[in-house]
């Protein structure tokens, strides 16, 4: 299976991968495991937070 992430992404996963002493195709397998066992039993995802990096909380905005 191949995969096109976007470069942000892929670091992000890297990081991720050197700081648990894997590969990036250890943890995406890891990641998309876990997503299939929480999908098959009707588990909720964990929110991952709005892709812009900004924070889910909404903002009041002056009238």
């Amino acid at each position: 299976m191949n995969l096109k992430i976007q470069q942000h992404v892929y670091a992000g996963l890297l990081e991720e991968a050197k700081r648990r002493g894997t590969t990036v195709p250890n943890l995406a397998r890891e990641v998309l495991e876990i997503a299939a066992h929480l999908f098959d039993n009707g588990e909720p995802l964990p929110a991952l937070g709005n892709v812009n990096g900004d924070n889910n909380e909404q903002k009041s905005v002056a009238k």
